[in-house]
């Protein structure tokens, strides 16, 4: 394995990086239903990641390039992770034994916390891999949740997070997001992290309302803003997703 025996670099939570080296970790449990895994690994030190961070993974063997896995929970060193196997990095992670050993590094990104307004309670909106964000939210911060909708394709799937409520929705049938447009009403926030589709269809539902909330997604290189590979552009101009999100206003984003 890597040398990964450097000075970490101390931050809290709020600001967004913990540490800016690799650290160890080791794959001690992996739970897969139909496309999707819940894969648990035990790390170096601590995580206290916040919903809606990120850390930046890597097997041992390879690929090369690490990819931004959000987090689905973090306890102590000790953390979990929600993943589609699709891509080389999480195609094996949903298939590595125990033990595999892995390298991570993070959390990066703005907690959802950081960016919503605290006085409104929030409808989850949550699609494939973006259930795992939501529904840490969910259980770290209770009091600001109204009702969680969360949707994968099929029963298999839906397998995979055995204790919690999750919609099966065929392919271009929309029901997540048709469902949370039905339980919306007034003065109530959404959060939402899914495809892209999705947020579409919460936007023709809700012109204008400020209180949506979606979380992007696109290829991160570093995971701290140095590499500029996720730079989106939003109608106040613009932003790094690693560094000023994932969390983005609706109202802000360019179709």
């Amino acid at each position: 394995m890597r040398n990964t025996k450097h000075v970490a670099q101390a931050a809290t939570p709020e600001q967004g990086s913990l540490f800016l080296c690799w650290q160890s970790a080791r794959l001690v449990a992996r739970h897969r239903s139909g496309s999707y895994a819940v894969v648990e690994l035990a790390t170096e030190r601590e995580i206290p990641g916040e919903p809606g961070q990120f850390l930046m993974a890597r097997t041992e063997c390879g690929p090369p390039l690490p990819r931004p896995l959000s987090l689905l929970w973090t306890d102590g060193n000790r953390c979990a992770f929600l993943v589609k196997d699709e891509g080389l990095l999480r195609a094996r992670l949903a298939e590595a034994p125990r033990g595999t050993l892995c390298e991570v590094r993070g959390p990066y990104g703005l907690a959802y916390r950081k960016t919503i307004d605290p006085g409104r309670r929030y409808l989850l909106v949550g699609g494939g891999s973006g259930i795992a964000p939501l529904d840490f939210f969910a259980r770290r911060h209770p009091e600001l949740v109204e009702a969680t909708v969360f949707g994968l394709r099929c029963a298999a799937d839906a397998a995979v997070l055995p204790e919690r409520t999750v919609l099966v929705e065929e392919l271009g049938q929309g029901t997540a997001g048709a469902r949370a447009l039905d339980m919306w009403r007034p003065g109530l926030g959404i959060i939402a992290c899914g495809p892209e589709a999705m947020y579409r269809q919460l936007a023709a539902g809700l012109p204008g309302d400020r209180g949506v909330y979606v979380a992007l997604e696109e290829r991160m290189g570093c995971g701290y803003g140095a590499c500029q590979g996720c730079v989106v552009g939003t109608r106040d101009g613009p932003v790094r997703l690693c560094k000023d999100g994932p969390l983005m206003p609706l109202e802000s984003v360019q179709w």
